[in-house]
């Protein structure tokens, strides 16, 4: 599931692990969701988090909370993880790997509850 995504919102699990990062997570896949992305939100509810597709970097310049970033590759494998990124960095990037690479965000501690590490695949399937 990639650029040609038609869901509104996925569930995100970790196969290795056997837990889920986000239930409700929102996917935005055009130029205006991924300008907004969680600027207009005050929080994330444990559950809930946020599908860039594709991205390659993003930036937390205006940001009201703290989040988890998880980078992924074409495949959905991890290649970058960004614990308690806080509001005000801007340019967090990780070498981009391919084309269709994408970003998750979710809320802060999601990466150490679920143990989420680099190179694990993430299932990401509709809801």
């Amino acid at each position: 599931m990639r650029a040609n995504v038609t869901a509104h919102y996925v569930e995100v699990s970790n196969p290795r692990t056997q837990r889920v990062l986000g239930n409700l997570v929102q996917v935005a896949n055009g130029a205006e969701a991924m300008s907004i992305g969680l600027l207009d939100r005050e929080s994330l509810n444990p559950g809930e988090g946020l599908w860039l597709v594709p991205c390659r970097s993003v930036h937390t310049l205006g940001m009201k909370f703290p989040i988890d970033i998880v980078f992924l590759d074409s495949q959905n494998h991890v290649y970058g993880l960004d614990r308690h990124s806080v509001p005000g960095r801007a340019g967090i990037a990780h070498e981009a790997r391919g084309w269709n690479a994408s970003v998750l965000e979710f809320p802060e501690g999601t990466i150490d509850a679920t143990q989420t590490r680099m190179g694990d695949y993430l299932s990401i399937r509709p809801v």
